[in-house]
C-alpha cells in the first residue's frame, strides 16, 4: 500500500500545489467533492510520505514519534479540510457569478432589443397621443369656427328677416298711407286748386269792374282783388260767394269746388289716421273751412260780407297744399325706392343663376 502511495506521490510531486489552482483556474472539473477529498487525503499523505518511507525503509520511529506524527497529520488535515471548505464556497460562488454573466450576455441582446422595442412602442404610442391630441384640437377649432360661422350666418339672416320683414311692414304701411290718403287727397285737391285758379282768371274777365289782378305795387302776393266801395281788398272766397252766385258760370266752378271739398272731407274723414302727425292740425282747419264753405253754398243769399268777415275760417292755403303734396311725394319716393331695390335683388338672382 505505501508502495502504491509514494508511486502516486512520486509521479505527482506537485499534487497539492496544483490542486488549488486546478480549482479556481476552471471550476467545471471540481463538481464532484468527493473526488475534491481524495485529492486532499492524496495531499495529507503526500506530506506524510517522508515519514513512511522512513518506516518502509527499516527506520522504526519511537513511539512519541508516531504520536506525534498522526496529531501533525490531522492537524492539517482539518487545516486542509478548511481551506478546500473555503475554497469551494468560493468556486460555488464564481460558479454563480458565471453562470449570472452567461446569463447576462444571452440575455443582453433581448433585452436591450426589448427596451428598443420598447422605446418604439412608447414613441408609437405618445405620437398618437399627440396626433390624436393635435386632431382633437384641430376639430375643436374647426367646430368652433363653423359654429361662429353659423351663428354668424344665423344672425346676419336674423337680422336680414326681421329687416325684410319690418320693411315689408313699411312697405304695406306706406303703400295704404298713399292708395288711402295721399294720393287721392292730392288728386282731389289740385283739382279744387285747378278750378279755383280758373274762378280766379274767369272774374276778372266777366266783371272787371268788380275783380281786378292786383299790380305790382300791391302790398300783398294775393292774385285777386274785389272793389269794396272805393277800395280794393283781397278777394276771399267766403266773403264773396253769395255775390257770385249772381254769376252763373262763375257759381259753376263753386259748385264744383265745394264738391270736391266734399270728398276730400270724408277721405279725411275715415282716414285721417294714416296722414303724417304734422298735418293732422292743419286737416282740421280745412274742415272746418269746408264746413263753412259748405253752409254759405247752401244758402240762397247773394249779398257778400264785408272783407275778413270769415278770417277764422279762411283756407289754409300753403300749410294745407303743402302738407297734402309733400306727404305724397315722400310716400312715392319711398315706394319706389323700394321697387328698385327689390328689382335689383332679382336682377342679381337672376345673374347668379
Amino acid at each position: 500500500m505505501l508502495t502504491f502511495i509514494r508511486s502516486i506521490l512520486e509521479a505527482t510531486p506537485q499534487v497539492s500545489s496544483t490542486v488549488p489552482s486546478r480549482i479556481v483556474s476552471s471550476h467545471l472539473y471540481l463538481h464532484d467533492m468527493k473526488t475534491l477529498r481524495v485529492l486532499v487525503l492524496l495531499a495529507v499523505c503526500a506530506s506524510s510520505a517522508p515519514h513512511l518511507l522512513a518506516i518502509n525503509n527499516g527506520t522504526q520511529p519511537k513511539v512519541n514519534d508516531r504520536d506525534s506524527l498522526s496529531q501533525v497529520a490531522a492537524t492539517k488535515l482539518r487545516q486542509l479540510e478548511q481551506r478546500i471548505d473555503s475554497l469551494s464556497m468560493e468556486v460555488q460562488k464564481r460558479d454563480l457569478e458565471i453562470q449570472e454573466l452567461k446569463l447576462k450576455v444571452e440575455k443582453k441582446p433581448e433585452t436591450d432589443q426589448t427596451a428598443m422595442t420598447g422605446k418604439i412602442a412608447a414613441g408609437a404610442v405618445i405620437a398618437a397621443a399627440l396626433i390624436a391630441l393635435l386632431s382633437q384640437i384641430l376639430a375643436s377649432r374647426w367646430q368652433e369656427r363653423v359654429a361662429m360661422r353659423t351663428a354668424e350666418n344665423n344672425l346676419r339672416l336674423a337680422r336680414e328677416g326681421a329687416i325684410y320683414k319690418n320693411s315689408e311692414k313699411i312697405f304695406d304701411y306706406r303703400l295704404k298711407q298713399l292708395q288711402e290718403f295721399y294720393a287721392p287727397m292730392s288728386a282731389l285737391q289740385k283739382q279744387s286748386k285747378a278750378l279755383y285758379n280758373k274762378l280766379l282768371v274767369q272774374l276778372p274777365m266777366q266783371e272787371p269792374a268788380r275783380y281786378r289782378a292786383p299790380g305790382a305795387d300791391a302790398e300783398h302776393d294775393f292774385r285777386l282783388e274785389v272793389k269794396v266801395g272805393e277800395k280794393w281788398e283781397k278777394f276771399y272766397l267766403l266773403d264773396q260767394l253769395p255775390a257770385i252766385r249772381k254769376n252763373p258760370s262763375a257759381f259753376a266752378l263753386v259748385t264744383e269746388i265745394v264738391r270736391i271739398g266734399g270728398q276730400m272731407t270724408e277721405t279725411i274723414s275715415k282716414n285721417a289716421g294714416l296722414a303724417k302727425p304734422e298735418i293732422l292740425e292743419v286737416l282740421s282747419e280745412y274742415m272746418g273751412h269746408y264746413a263753412i264753405l259748405a253752409s254759405l253754398y247752401r244758402d240762397e243769399s247773394t249779398t257778400p260780407f264785408p272783407p275778413g268777415w270769415h278770417k277764422m275760417g279762411y283756407y289754409p292755403y300753403q300749410k294745407f297744399d303743402d302738407g297734402i303734396q309733400v306727404g305724397y311725394k315722400e310716400m312715392v319716393d319711398f315706394l319706389d325706392g323700394q321697387v328698385r331695390v327689390g328689382q335689383s335683388l332679382v336682377d342679381q338672382s337672376t345673374v347668379r343663376a
